[in-house]
This record gives structure tokens, C-alpha cells and sequence, in this order.
């Protein structure tokens, strides 16, 4: 017997399906999803869960690539959301209406390019038997950043990319930067520096805005020929020390106007 009809005895189905859903909607649960899936992008994963002396705890986040790119959350969006998606599973059982209860469970998910999105939430036996082949290819078009022949090159350029990453530089507590053509300037504690740069790219954090400033694309790959695209900082950084790489270049500046909160990145040539 499903675990549904298992816990609703008698009660109506409509009734006692309308309840689970306003406690999935209390609980938070959904919102936490939306940050594990990063701000775009095509995605298909089913989070299993269990409960333990210390409180729910999420066990495994399983996915694989899907057509046209996309599939697997960011690791880096999912691993700093995971805590809050245990609170808010706690939350869910606490919110269900009796006689409902779970010790483990299987959320599957699956985000369109456009839409909200698509949940399977499974409870106790029903979610041991939710696999990633029961859910539904995602929808619309992937984002340039999970484009396969991107993260093909990534893995072949990581090791150059990771010198570049060893050069990163940013402006001290007292320092100001300035640009001008090819030359950046640090100063403000007492020395200037000036080295010789080539201007990549902005971020504004407030809208996960990155705009390339270079003159042309720097590769053939789906980031390096959309001259805007939403992505985290963490997946900026990791695009502009790729770019750093591909232009010989011994490390990278990130600095940050307090005026309007946005990032300049630049390519350190010297």
C-alpha cells in the first residue's frame, strides 16, 4: 500500500491531499530547492533524505547531464543550501496534519528554463522506489555555463586555470584601484603597484548579472560568445580564470566598487 493511502486511513483523498500540500508550501522546503538549483539553468536531480537522532539529514543529491546541457545542481550552491533544506524537511513533518509522518523520503526535481518547479515528493517506501529515470527531461534551453563542450574544455585547461587561481589579487582594506586602458593602479596604504592587465568582465551581484568587456570572444565556447549571462560568483570566477588562462596571463584582479556594488575583473599580464 502507498504510503498516502497507508496514512489516510479513512480520510478523504482530496482533503487529505490538499493538507500535504499547504504544509509543503509552510514548510520552506520548496524555496531551498530553488537556491540548491542555482540562479539558471536546466535541472534534473532526486535528493534522498533520512532521518537521525540529530534531525533530517540529506543523504545524497543524484543526478547525470541531460540533453542541451544542465542536469546536476552547482555543488557549490547545493553544499551551502543542504543545512537549511534539513530544517525545512524537520519543518514538513512538523507542519503535516495527523495521522501523516516520515522517517526518510526522496524528493525528485526538475527545473524548466522557464516555470516553477516540478516536484515529485516521495515519503518512507514510496520514495526507496524514486529514481532519476521516473522524472521527466527538463524543458526550454540550458544556460552557456553547463554548455558540455565548455565543461569538456574546463577539465582541459584546470590545470593552467589553477596557476592563474594562485595569482589572484584583490585590493587591501585601504587600497583603491583604477583602471585606464591596460594599466591598473593599486593605492592608498602608502605604495602604488601598477601592473599591466587586460579588462575581462563585470558582475552585479545584485542581479547575478556577468557582462564580458573584452573586445571579442576569447573562445568558441557558450560562455566566452554571450556577452551577458546570469551566473554566481563562484561560477564568474571560475569562467574569468579559464579566460585568464586562455590569454597566457599570471593571475587575475577582483575588485569591487562600493558605489554600486559592482565587480571588475581583469586578466594580470604583468
Amino acid at each position: 500500500m502507498a504510503w498516502f493511502d497507508r496514512h489516510r486511513g479513512e480520510q478523504d483523498a482530496r482533503e487529505a491531499y490538499d493538507g500535504l500540500t499547504r504544509a509543503l508550501a509552510r514548510s520552506g522546503v520548496e524555496p531551498v530547492l530553488e537556491r540548491i538549483c542555482g540562479p539558471a539553468g536546466l535541472r534534473r536531480f532526486v535528493v534522498r533524505f533520512d532521518e537521525t537522532p540529530r534531525g533530517f539529514r540529506a543523504t545524497a543529491i543524484e543526478s547525470e547531464p541531460v540533453k542541451g546541457g544542465g542536469g546536476p545542481p552547482p555543488q557549490l550552491t547545493a553544499n551551502a543550501a543542504v543545512p537549511d533544506l534539513e530544517r525545512a524537511l524537520r519543518a514538513l513533518r512538523a507542519e503535516l496534519p495527523a495521522p501523516f509522518r516520515f522517517e526518510r523520503g526522496a524528493i525528485g526535481v526538475v527545473r524548466d528554463s522557464e516555470g516553477p518547479l516540478d516536484l515529485a515528493v516521495r515519503f518512507d517506501e514510496d520514495g526507496d522506489a524514486l529514481r532519476l529515470a521516473d522524472l521527466r527531461a527538463p524543458r526550454g534551453l540550458g544556460v552557456p555555463v553547463d554548455d558540455p563542450a565548455y565543461l569538456q574544455a574546463l577539465g582541459t585547461w584546470s590545470e593552467r586555470a589553477n596557476r592563474v587561481r594562485s595569482g589572484w589579487k584583490m585590493p587591501g582594506p585601504r587600497q583603491v584601484f583604477h583602471i585606464e586602458g591596460n594599466r591598473l593602479t593599486l593605492g592608498g596604504d602608502g605604495a602604488d603597484e601598477s601592473l599591466i592587465v587586460t579588462l575581462l568582465g563585470t558582475w552585479d551581484g545584485r542581479h547575478d548579472r556577468f557582462t564580458w568587456l573584452v573586445d571579442k570572444p576569447l573562445a568558441d565556447e557558450a560562455p566566452f560568445v554571450h556577452p551577458e549571462q546570469v551566473l554566481t560568483l563562484a561560477q564568474v570566477t571560475e569562467l574569468v580564470a579559464f579566460a585568464a588562462a586562455r590569454l597566457g596571463a599570471i593571475g587575475v584582479f577582483q575588485g569591487s566598487s562600493d558605489a554600486d556594488g559592482v565587480t571588475v575583473f581583469a586578466a594580470i599580464r604583468s
